[in-house]
């Protein structure tokens, strides 16, 4: 079962980073490798309440979309993994950066 965000928090499925630079350095571990910063969107939730009329603001994404996000900030990331430990992140809507289209 995937993990159901709620407001404006996007839950989305990391890409697995590369186990060879494009120089050609292969990576053992995942010890010193950058994370990956895109992945596909599983679940949104409904979006975040305007506190003037109590309407919610859409989401700049939908499930499925294949996304980029900032994570420079540990508190606008987490990280949680299903029944079966897969892992998923939680971003918050306005830390995408974009939705890639192919």
């Amino acid at each position: 079962m995937i993990p159901v965000p709620i407001n404006d928090w996007v839950c989305i499925d990391r890409f697995k980073t590369a186990d060879i630079t494009p120089g050609g350095i292969h990576l053992p571990t995942e010890t010193g490798r950058k994370k990956s910063t895109e992945g596909i969107v599983v679940a949104v939730g409904k979006g975040k309440k305007n506190k003037r009329d109590g309407h919610r603001e859409p989401m700049q994404c939908k499930v499925g979309d294949k996304v980029h996000f900032r994570q420079y900030d540990v508190e606008k990331v987490k990280q949680v993994a299903d029944e079966n430990g897969k892992p998923y992140v939680f971003v918050k809507d306005e830390d995408l950066v974009a939705v890639i289209e192919e």
